[in-house]
């Protein structure tokens, strides 16, 4: 989830608590986590899910991704790739149209490995 890492003891996170003072800090934490995926997983109805993350992401540890992906219900599946938090491994593009292909029927692109 979003706030998780805005309290944990994360040393990045460090100077913006400092900055903004522990009563605004506690506010913009609170803020965010309304829009935590974690709440909304917990009211899907179950659809499947692709979750893509980045090996090298600073921002959502393995930890993390796999607490989220452990938190949908229903059939989830979780991708790693050698990226960081923007996961532009042009594999992710192709696995996220594969998926939708086999979800919703869309047409398929040609990855590299198949021309």
């Amino acid at each position: 989830n979003l706030t998780s890492a805005m309290i944990d003891d994360d040393p990045e996170l460090a100077d913006l608590r400092f900055a903004l003072g522990k009563n605004r800090f506690d506010s913009y934490v609170s803020s965010l986590s309304a829009t935590d995926p974690v709440r909304y997983l917990e009211r899907s109805t179950g659809a499947p899910i692709l979750f893509q993350f980045g090996r090298f992401d600073p921002y959502v540890t393995r930890a993390r991704a796999e607490r989220l992906v452990h938190a949908a219900p229903g059939s989830a599946q979780a991708i790693f790739y050698d990226s960081g938090h923007d996961v532009n491994d042009p594999k992710a593009l192709f696995d996220r149209n594969e998926f939708l292909v086999r979800r919703i029927g869309i047409g398929r692109i040609k990855s590299p490995e198949r021309r």
